[in-house]
């Protein structure tokens, strides 16, 4: 049977401890966004303006023409986004907006979705240890926000903008030695159009990814099989609820799967790829990738890469269908492209840091990667090839973790995890950054 605990508030947001189901409805609450000047508000949304595009006489732009005029803190002369100095005279990396309340409970960010309008959506954990989907405004101004089954544990993990919905995907504690995991469509307004529980009575169920799909919804976690080994799960549901298929790839008997630790989703046109370690004898743990046909769930391939031991954590296609794959090493930060068949192009540990949680592609083609640094949360972009482009570490009072990222329309980098207060309480942090 899968060993492992069902969501604590460990500061490392890597474990957690065993407790009862607390069976009560969600509970939601609707924020009105706030206008007006730049500000911290009693929410923690800060809000940083961006430099204005300079302009001559008649509203043309100078931006970019090599030339720092009133109104820009740079200008390199190109229109390359993440070199320095982006197509707009705003540096690359800046912090835009900042959402970062203190709460005195431990409530974190675990998964965050862009909507075609700029809407922000995120997943996590809201104080009183309950499961948590929220909408913010493209500036981090709270619009509404939603808790399910306060004081069980659970967590949101993954988050998917469909067509017309809300997609979120988790899990909460069930029984003894037991934990259920969890899908459920919601309106952009927040309302539950429909949830399922994910229970076999064997063991831990996980679900950590969710990935919107033509009609419906992928999702992935871990699954326990007949005979007490745990296996990548994947399933894809309708938009009205109803299965389509449910996947599977064992792992290993008894294999220690950690929640909530991945495992990692991305869907390409030919593939849905599934990603963690497993167990290769003599304490070994190497990365490895599963992959089944998005049609009917059948079995396509599956990849050790090469390296000794890895978790991973990350997973993004690209508009060429290759999947790039960030891991959480033993040492270092790594970043990895595959082909669509899983085999290596180019692995790189340019990015500073200590565990690489999850990767996202911008419209050049660029990579950009959120793990954790050196007493912070590590932001990094890469070119398509692998060379680091900037680096930067967000700094907080205790331990930060940088979880999950996404990018929106304007290549606009949304990153979200948690920052320790100085009472060593886990708090949300998110954060939008420019190119």
């Amino acid at each position: 049977m899968l060993a492992a605990c069902a969501a604590c508030p460990a500061s490392s947001g890597d474990s957690d401890t065993d407790h009862q189901l607390a069976s009560t409805d969600a509970t939601s609450t609707t924020i009105e966004p706030t206008t007006g000047a730049p500000t911290t508000s009693s929410s923690g949304t800060s809000t940083v303006d961006p430099p204005t595009t300079g302009t001559t006489t008649g509203g043309l732009t100078t931006c970019p023409d090599g030339q720092v005029d009133d109104g820009e803190a740079c200008d390199d002369g190109n229109t390359i986004n993440g070199d320095g100095c982006n197509n707009d005279c705003v540096p690359s990396g800046e912090l835009l907006f900042e959402h970062h309340p203190a709460t005195d409970d431990y409530d974190a960010v675990r998964a965050v979705a862009v909507g075609d309008d700029g809407s922000i959506f995120v997943g996590g954990r809201a104080p009183g240890f309950a499961a948590w989907v929220a909408r913010f405004d493209d500036q981090l101004q709270p619009v509404w926000s939603q808790s399910f089954q306060p004081g069980s544990y659970g967590l949101v993990l993954g988050v998917a903008v469909g067509e017309s919905s809300l997609y979120a995907a988790g899990g909460f504690p069930g029984d003894i030695d037991e934990h259920d995991g969890w899908a459920a469509k919601l309106s952009f307004d927040g309302v539950v159009e429909w949830e399922h529980t994910i229970r076999s009575g064997l063991g831990y169920e996980y679900l950590t990814q969710a990935v919107a799909v033509e009609d419906g919804v992928i999702v992935a976690g871990f699954g326990v099989e007949p005979d007490e080994s745990s296996s990548l799960w994947a399933r894809r549901y309708a938009a009205d609820g109803t299965e389509a298929w449910t996947a599977s790839h064992t792992l290993v008997a008894g294999f220690d799967s950690h929640w909530p630790l991945g495992p990692a989703l991305a869907v390409t046109p030919d593939a849905v790829v599934v990603g963690y370690s497993r167990h290769a004898g003599d304490e070994q743990y190497p990365a490895y990738l599963a992959a089944f046909a998005p049609g009917d769930g059948g079995p396509l391939w599956n990849s050790t890469l090469p390296a000794p031991d890895g978790f991973i954590r990350g997973i993004a296609g690209n508009a060429g269908g290759l999947v790039l794959v960030a891991s959480r090493a033993l040492e270092g930060m790594g970043i990895r492209q595959l082909t669509s068949t899983g085999d290596p192009v180019w692995s790189t540990e340019e990015c500073p840091g200590k565990s690489a949680r999850d990767v996202a592609v911008d419209s050049q083609g660029d990579i950009v990667v959120i793990g954790d640094g050196s007493g912070g949360i590590q932001l990094c972009k890469l070119t398509p090839d692998g060379a680091l482009r900037w680096a930067r570490t967000v700094n907080g009072p205790g331990l930060d973790l940088g979880i999950t990222v996404a990018i929106d329309a304007a290549d606009r980098i949304i990153a979200g995890g948690s920052m320790d207060d100085d009472d060593s309480v886990e708090d949300v942090w998110l954060a939008i950054f420019s190119p």
